[in-house]
């Protein structure tokens, strides 16, 4: 199992990368929406995460990217598997 915490602003990055299956939490810690997805995301569309919110996924081979509409946001993600984030 592995955990970090990142920050997110209006420009997306990879936030978890299931390069080996795995299944994560991530958790939207800041004040600002986060909004994740594929590498196409942006802070018009995506799944938003309100501040607080969580949400898990499987990922099997897949990269979740986080951003935001503006400003930063920190972002807590735990994962099981050595490699998984």
């Amino acid at each position: 199992m592995k955990a970090r915490v990142v920050t997110v602003d209006t420009t997306a990055a990879i936030i978890a990368d299931g390069v080996v299956p795995c299944s994560a939490i991530i958790r939207n810690n800041g004040a600002t929406t986060l909004y994740i997805g594929g590498s196409d995301v942006d802070g018009t569309d995506g799944f938003s995460l309100a501040q607080g919110a969580a949400v898990q996924l499987d990922l099997v081979n897949e990269k979740v990217y986080g951003v935001t509409a503006s400003s930063t946001t920190t972002v807590s993600i735990i994962a099981t598997g050595s490699e998984a984030i």
